[in-house]
């Protein structure tokens, strides 16, 4: 469970980087305006980068620590997650689409710091899209975490990895596998994926 979580704050990680710079590339090259929309989304921008990349930062640090994994907290904060950046991707569109100078011919561009409006448009369209597979993203761990919760009463027998998959209730434990079964039976046979896997940590 804890490598497939791993996985999950690896991947989120990875495309908040992705949105961080085109974000970075697109509104420090390109003039705010004086209009209070504009300055509102791009700072409501700033702040969710800002915080679900922390978060994905010490969710990650946690799980690698053998920190206690709660699900609850993981569910809420991918909800959340998910929402957000679908509304982070929304305003993108909506804001290269109002901007009236992303659509204006320019043949000169003043001051060193000027985008090309292709290259703004490229780096608006990489941002939505980016956003929205974030989001898509944080809906599949959601998923996973939810179904773990619901599926199984007992917590920790829904992590339980032994051949039997039955208790005495009738609940069936369920198996979360990283990058496939043959990857995970392949990964553990080493005793430090098992480590991982379990939390628990030999004592030499």
């Amino acid at each position: 469970m804890r490598a497939v979580l791993f996985l999950f704050n690896t991947l989120e990680f990875a495309q908040n980087a992705v949105i961080a710079f085109c974000h970075i590339e697109v509104f420090f090259a390109h003039p705010l305006g004086p209009a209070a929309w504009t300055r509102f989304a791009y700072y409501l921008c700033t702040i969710m980068f800002y915080v679900f990349t922390i978060l994905t930062v010490f969710a990650s640090i946690n799980v690698c620590t053998i920190g206690p994994v709660s699900l609850v907290k993981e569910i809420v904060r991918n909800v959340i997650g998910f929402m957000l950046y679908v509304t982070l991707s929304l305003i993108i569109m909506h804001k290269a689409e109002q901007d009236l100078s992303l659509w204006e011919p320019m043949d000169d561009y003043e001051g060193l710091g000027q985008l090309p409006m292709d290259t703004f448009r490229k780096y608006m369209r990489m941002q939505s899209i980016t956003a929205l597979c974030c989001a898509i993203t944080y809906l599949m761990h959601a998923t996973i975490v939810i179904d773990i919760y619901l599926s199984d009463e007992d917590i920790d027998f829904a992590f339980d990895d032994s051949d039997d998959d039955s208790d005495p209730d009738g609940y069936v434990a369920i198996h979360i596998y990283f990058l496939g079964d043959v990857v995970q039976r392949h990964l553990e046979q080493y005793a430090w994926f098992q480590e991982f896997e379990s939390g628990i940590i030999r004592q030499f």
